[in-house]
Parts: C-alpha cells; structure tokens; sequence
C-alpha cells in the first residue's frame, strides 16, 4: 500500500514541487550536491521536532541518502523524499501524506536564502575523494565526478560567483542519466507487480473464505428447512387428536343426557 502511495499522480506532483524549489548545484541544473542536500535537513528537522542536527549526522545522512555519489538527480531524491514523509505520517492516508509534502513547501518558501559556498564545496570534495577512496570502484556514474565540477571566478566586489564548466553535461553524462532513470523505473514496475500480486493472493484467500462461510451458512439454512417440517407435522399431529378426543367426549355427554330425557 505504501509504494502505491509513491506513484499516485497528486503525491508525484507534490514531489516534483518541492524538488523544483530547491536550489540546484551551480551550472548542475539537474542535480543537488550535499551543501544543498544538509540546508534542507536542516529545514526539515528544524520545523518538524525544532533541534539542529550535528556536521556529522548531517554528513552521514548525505553519504547514506546520495549512495556515496557527488550529485544527486530527482530519481534518487524523490525516493528518499517519499521515505522522509512516510516515516513521519501516522497513517496511510494519502490525505495525510499530501498534507506534509505541501507543509514542506511552505518551509522551503520561508526558509532564509540559500547561499552556496565555492570554499566549502572545496573542503567537502577533498572529504568526498578519502571517502570515495574507501569504497569499492564502480561503474562510471554522471553522479561522481572525476574531476571537481565547479570553476572559481570572482565578480566585482570580492564576491565569487561560482560557475561549473562550459559544456555543462556531456553527451555520455546525459546517457549514464537516461539509464539511471529507466533502472529505476523498471525496479518501480517490477515492485508495483509484486504488490498487485500479492493483493490479488489476499483477495482470492478472502473470496475463497466468504465463499466457505456462505457455503456452510447454506448448509445450515437447508438443514433448518428439512427438519422444521417434521415438527410441524409432529404437532399438528398432536393437535388434531387433541381436537378429536374433545369431539368424541363431548357426544358422549349428549348422548347420555339424551338417554336420561327419554
């Protein structure tokens, strides 16, 4: 029931508002990196219980949430979004869920501006490679960068102004993008299957048992039936000969009372 709630259109629509209110990584129109990803926990978790959570809970919830990627894209985020507000819905009511997906809106409306730091992208990409170091290789990824993907160039006035490359996506990135999206998809296909199935199996258990219970009923009704005539019968018996004595005894008087006329 609740991965059906992941893929109702209004809950889709609510997802896809709240990640075109986010900022995006500089140059990086399709993808948040961490320092995007921690100012909107941050958001999260200060309106919902009113605490701040530490650099280091931050930084772990990014490394778990992204996968150990540079970049994450609305695929990823949507999947985790919909994890955050499940968790903290009571219910599964879709009513319930659309109500916190809007409520998030409202936060990030009134949340303080975003300010995306180059320096601090500098000193998480260096803490980015040692922990990327640690994993085992993978595939190539458009999500993990080989190289630091944003480019230092100053304005006027001592203000950076952070720019990523000129080509912005390469040809290859935006393929590598398109295959991420279809696995997803197909896992998404094949996990609404195994839920239909499963809701088929618990149907045709609950037609088979209403089937058992009205059988048995029948049964029960057609047992009634057969045995309640004998009884009316077993008692009009009764009555008739009841009737009958009556009758008989009281000719018996008249005919005596006849007798002592005469």
């Amino acid at each position: 029931a609740r991965m059906n709630l992941r893929h109702r259109s209004d809950i889709k629509e609510l997802m896809n508002a709240v990640w075109h209110l986010l900022p995006k990584s500089p140059g990086y129109p399709l993808f948040i990196d961490k320092q995007i990803y921690t100012w909107l926990n941050s958001v999260l978790v200060s309106n919902l219980i009113n605490e701040k959570l530490t650099n280091e809970e931050l930084s772990q919830e990014w490394n778990t949430d992204s996968c150990g990627h540079w970049f994450m894209d609305q695929v990823r985020f949507d999947v985790i979004i919909f994890q955050f507000v499940d968790t903290w819905c009571e219910t599964t009511q879709p009513a319930e869920y659309l109500k916190l997906l809007g409520q998030i809106q409202n936060w990030l409306r009134k949340s303080p501006s975003f300010i995306w730091s180059i320096k601090l992208a500098e000193r998480q990409w260096a803490d980015w490679k040692a922990f990327k170091g640690k994993r085992r290789t993978s595939a190539p990824d458009v999500r993990s960068p080989v190289a630091f993907p944003f480019v230092d160039r100053r304005g006027g006035g001592g203000k950076l102004k952070p720019s990523a490359r000129s080509d912005n996506l390469t040809l290859r990135e935006r393929q590598l993008l398109r295959e991420e999206k279809l696995k997803e998809q197909q896992l998404a296909l094949k996990q609404e299957k195994k839920a239909a199935q499963e809701e088929l199996i618990t149907r045709h258990r609950s037609q088979s048992r209403s089937q058992s219970r009205s059988q048995s009923r029948t049964s029960f009704i057609s047992q009634r039936r057969m045995s309640s005539p004998l009884v009316d019968l077993n008692c009009l018996s009764l009555r008739s000969k009841g009737r009958a004595s009556i009758v008989s005894s009281s000719d018996r008087r008249r005919s005596q009372q006849l007798e002592l006329i005469e």
